[in-house]
C-alpha cells in the first residue's frame, strides 16, 4: 500500500507595520510589540487569507504586500486539493464570510489558525494569535479602539491573480450545456494567465465536476 502523498504548509507573516511597531510601540504602548501582523496559509501552490473582503487566494507572495516577512513551517498534510476548495467553500458561507471580519477578534490571523488546524492539527504561533490583546491590555490601545474597530484589512491585490471564497450562484447563471459549461471554467483559466482569477476548479475536476460544484459556480 503506498504511503498518502503530503503536501507542505506554510505560514507566511508580514509585519504591516513595516518595522514602526517595534520602533514606537514602546512610546505609543508602553510595551513592546514586534510587528502588527497579516498571516496566510500557503498550501497547494497558492496563498490563502481572510480579510473584509472574505477568503481570497493568489500565487504566493501575489499581493502589494509583496514578499513576507517570515515563513513559518506548519507542517504536512494529507487533505487533496479538492478536499481543501471544498472546505474554503464552507468556510466562506459560514464562519469567514468578509462581514465578519473583525481586527481584534475575528481576523486574518484566526483564519490563518482555524485552517493550519485543520490542514495538519497544529496551531499558527502564540504570539501572533494573542497580538489583539497584547495592544487593548494598554490604556492607549483602548482609547484606540474604536477606531481600530472600524479598519477592515483586506490585502491588496493590485495585478495578481487572486480570488475570493465563495463566489455565488445567481439563478438561472448555470450554463446550458456541458460544453457551455466547460467552456466557461476553460475561459477563467485563461483569465489566470492575465492575472484575473475569481473562485477557479482544478482541471481534473471539469471533466468530472462533484455535487458542490453547482453551489459554488463563479457568478458571471
Amino acid at each position: 500500500m503506498e504511503p498518502p502523498h503530503l503536501y507542505p504548509v506554510k505560514l507566511y507573516v508580514y509585519d504591516l507595520s513595516k518595522g514602526l511597531a517595534r520602533r514606537l510601540s514602546p512610546i505609543m504602548l508602553g510595551k513592546q510589540l514586534e510587528g502588527i501582523w497579516h498571516t496566510s496559509i500557503v498550501v497547494h501552490k497558492d496563498e490563502f487569507f481572510f480579510g473584509s473582503g472574505g477568503i481570497s487566494s493568489c500565487p504566493p507572495g501575489g499581493t502589494l504586500l509583496g514578499p513576507p516577512d517570515s515563513v513559518v513551517d506548519v507542517g504536512s498534510t494529507e487533505v487533496t486539493e479538492e478536499i481543501f476548495l471544498e472546505y474554503l467553500s464552507s468556510l466562506g458561507e459560514s464562519l469567514f464570510r468578509g462581514e465578519a471580519y473583525n481586527l481584534f477578534e475575528h481576523n486574518c490571523n484566526t483564519f490563518s489558525n482555524e485552517v493550519a488546524q485543520f490542514l495538519t492539527g497544529r496551531k499558527i504561533p502564540s504570539y501572533i494569535t494573542d497580538l489583539p490583546s497584547e495592544v487593548l491590555s494598554t490604556p492607549f490601545g483602548q482609547a484606540l479602539r474604536p477606531l481600530l474597530d472600524s479598519i477592515q484589512i483586506q490585502p491588496p491585490g493590485g495585478n495578481t491573480t487572486c480570488v475570493i471564497f465563495p463566489p455565488l450562484l445567481q439563478a438561472g447563471t448555470r450554463a446550458a450545456t456541458d460544453t457551455a459549461w466547460n467552456w466557461e471554467i476553460d475561459s477563467q483559466y485563461q483569465a489566470r494567465e492575465n492575472r484575473i482569477k475569481p473562485f477557479l476548479l482544478p482541471p481534473r475536476l471539469i471533466a468530472n465536476p462533484p455535487p458542490w460544484i453547482w453551489e459554488n459556480l463563479p457568478c458571471w
